[in-house]
């Protein structure tokens, strides 16, 4: 049986554990890091919280009793805004403006409102959230000036980079005028001695001579590339298309590949197939591209070792391929990204006794690209050689 007293005591206990939760409400509210605001339904202020008091500049002496929407500043009013809120439609609204904080400082801010009921379920007043947005957009400008300095230094190297690949270029075509003049002074007396026009000359001095004829010509096939990979890397090539046989443009190119000690071509295997393979190109700047290749094959493979070049077409899908397949060293896998790039040669012990300069398939790629076709890494293995293909559209010889 409850007692009086018993009944007492459990109320006092009530009480307090009310006064508890207040007192912690209140601790939560005052502390909280944003500002806290609790008005009327007309929006004048009920109570305020330390961040609110910070926020706004002003005391709670000073803000309780005052209208909110008086430290708002923007065009749109704050009642308009929550007129759904007043009607009991909706659970809260929020954007983003401006308060004045003493000495009308304007502070960007986030605002929250949701609606405060009575025990009778009627909007009674207004709960407000402002969030200082001053250190965000603090950071924005931060964020925004960095960008801005990062967008600067990279357009500055770009154009650095501009300038060193057209100095490059032009080096390039510079060095390969340079060199033709005197080479081919070379080339004309050697050959004009091979020929006899000095007299006579024995067989030792013919084969020295012979060797030194061979070598002009090697020398004369990589200024040619360089000159064709400066032009290409700006794009100052301007084909002259027509349909060609795509064999009789591989035959062209496996005879000018550069003689290598006089095994090359000895090491060359054509497989041309028997019918005649269309492309709408530019014979002679294909010609450069699959020589290229060749040499490419030749130049990676052991002297007794043949390299393959197979032609043929794919009508399903109306292309052509000439693929080039050699029994060489492979191509490790540290390699390949920098395969086709413009002297992209990787120097490693294996192959520094090989001549090159990283110029033929960039050159290859290039030419075949401009064509609407590529030069692909169709496959490779260390130790067992490397297959390239190039791959173009077939022309239409329908009409």
């Amino acid at each position: 049986m409850t007692t009086q007293s018993d009944a007492t005591e459990e109320l006092r206990r009530a009480g307090e554990a009310v006064a508890t939760q207040k007192q912690r409400y209140a601790e939560l509210f005052d502390l909280a890091p944003d500002a806290y605001a609790v008005t009327d339904a007309d929006c004048v202020i009920v109570e305020v919280n330390q961040a609110a008091i910070r926020l706004l500049g002003r005391g709670s002496g000073t803000l309780v009793g005052t209208p909110l929407p008086a430290y708002i500043d923007e065009d749109v009013s704050v009642v308009d805004r929550i007129a759904a809120l007043r009607a009991g439609q909706g659970e809260q609204v929020a954007w983003e403006t401006r308060v004045r904080s003493r000495g009308d400082r304007l502070v960007p801010v986030a605002v929250r409102v949701a609606p405060a009921r009575d025990a009778w379920g009627q909007v009674a007043g207004f709960r407000w959230i402002l969030h200082d947005l001053q250190d965000r957009r603090a950071a924005e400008g931060r964020e925004r000036a960095s960008t801005a300095v990062l967008t600067a230094r990279l357009r500055e190297h770009s154009r650095r980079v501009a300038e060193l690949e057209h100095a490059k270029s032009e080096f390039l075509r510079l060095g390969s005028h340079e060199l033709r003049s005197p080479l081919s002074i070379i080339q004309g007396y050697v050959s004009m001695a091979l020929a006899g026009d000095f007299g006579t000359i024995n067989d030792e001095l013919a084969r020295s001579m012979t060797i030194v004829y061979e070598q002009c010509r090697v020398m004369s096939s990589l200024i040619d590339r360089m000159l064709d990979a400066s032009l290409v890397g700006e794009g100052s090539v301007q084909l002259q298309r027509g349909v060609a046989d795509l064999r009789d443009i591989v035959q062209r190119a496996a005879e000018l590949v550069p003689p290598r000690g006089g095994t090359a071509r000895s090491s060359l295997r054509l497989s041309l197939g028997n019918e005649p393979v269309p492309v709408n190109v530019d014979p002679e700047q294909l010609t450069k591209a699959i020589t290229a290749l060749l040499d490419n094959a030749l130049k990676y493979s052991p002297a007794d070792a043949a390299v393959l070049c197979e032609v043929g077409m794919d009508n399903k899908h109306a292309r052509a391929f000439a693929a080039v397949n050699d029994l060489g060293r492979g191509i490790a896998d540290e390699e390949r990204s920098h395969l086709f790039e413009r002297f992209g040669r990787v120097v490693t012990p294996e192959n520094s006794n090989i001549r090159g300069g990283g110029l033929g398939l960039f050159l290859a790629r290039e030419i075949a690209r401009l064509h609407g076709g590529d030069v692909l890494l169709a496959g490779s293995a260390p130790g067992s050689g490397s297959t390239f293909v190039l791959d173009l559209p077939l022309a239409d010889t329908s009409s």
